[in-house]
């Protein structure tokens, strides 16, 4: 099951096979799901308790907490002479949950992988 996932003849592992490669790879299983292009932004999340903290701080305060946050980010980076990155829009998380018997979209599919690896993982 891993050869085939490597070398793409399975495109859809089960999470285990996932669970399994990222624990070889020592790399969190997000890393390896299609969709994951900012890995900057997984590895801070994984690597930092107090990031995803300010995370859970900031999530009931909606798009105002997210703009709090980045408004504090960018002074504290220019307070301490540091360049801000420029960083590519970030789509938003699809709120429509599928039909049953319907076939997921890739982005909704990808989406109940990481919520079933995250729930296996913690």
């Amino acid at each position: 099951m891993i050869h085939a996932t490597l070398n793409g003849s399975k495109t859809n592992p089960p999470s285990r096979t996932i669970l399994a490669l990222a624990q070889a790879f020592d790399c969190p299983p997000a890393f390896l799901l299609p969709g994951s292009d900012d890995l900057d932004s997984l590895e801070v999340y994984y690597r930092h308790e107090q990031v995803r903290e300010a995370l859970r701080l900031i999530a009931d305060l909606g798009e105002s907490g997210a703009d709090g946050l980045l408004q504090y980010v960018h002074a504290l980076r220019e307070a301490r002479g540091l360049d801000t990155p420029a960083t590519a829009p970030v789509p938003a998380p699809s709120s429509a949950k599928p039909r049953r018997g319907r076939r997921l979209s890739r982005a909704d599919a990808a989406e109940a992988s990481r919520r079933e690896i995250h729930g296996l993982s913690h």
